[in-house]
């Protein structure tokens, strides 16, 4: 809109546009709108398994979802990995599953070649293509989100986890979903 079509109104102390201004701008709003609404309510994965299969957040709906941040010259993140196995071994009778995200952007040979070389048992969420998920990569490693059941994001939990660690979280947080 130019400046100089603004008009003010004396009567009422308000600054207005004519009207074929406003429904083109209003059109253009609302377009925007649908366009970023639709978008939100794609089928499409947001992120690739090494193994190849396609994943979306709401695959795990009804679970807690614990997304574990990860990077080989994390030495803690390493020391973790023997309890997240065990925890992954247990992920029925938890109702949890576990995927790893790789903090640093590493080809998915170098990815496998990390897990093998690590004896990671859990999934690992591939670099290529980038993965479309609604949460950030967090500040420090190790790093723990946890997605309840309902979708709702928490964390992120820093330091090494436990399945005790785990357990006491979920329970914390949803107590925080009620």
């Amino acid at each position: 809109m130019n400046l100089r079509q603004y008009k003010i109104n004396p009567k009422v102390s308000v600054i207005y546009t004519p009207l074929y201004q406003f429904s083109s701008w209003l059109r253009i709003c609302c377009t925007s709108a649908v366009i970023f609404i639709l978008a939100g309510c794609t089928s499409e994965p947001q992120f690739e398994l090494l193994d190849g299969s396609k994943k979306h957040l709401d695959d795990y709906k009804g679970r807690w979802l614990l997304v574990n941040f990860w990077a080989e010259w994390c030495a803690p993140c390493l020391e973790e990995v023997p309890e997240l196995n065990s925890l992954y071994e247990n992920k029925d009778s938890l109702g949890v599953d576990l995927i790893a995200f790789s903090y640093d952007k590493v080809s998915s040979d170098q990815l496998k070649a990390a897990q093998k070389k690590w004896d990671i048992q859990y999934p690992m969420a591939s670099t290529e293509p980038m993965p479309m998920v609604p949460f950030k990569r967090p500040d420090k490693l190790p790093a723990m989100l946890f997605v309840a059941p309902n979708g709702e994001i928490h964390g992120p939990v820093y330091g090494k986890q436990t399945e005790q660690t785990v357990e006491a979280a979920i329970s914390k947080f949803s107590q925080l979903d009620q």
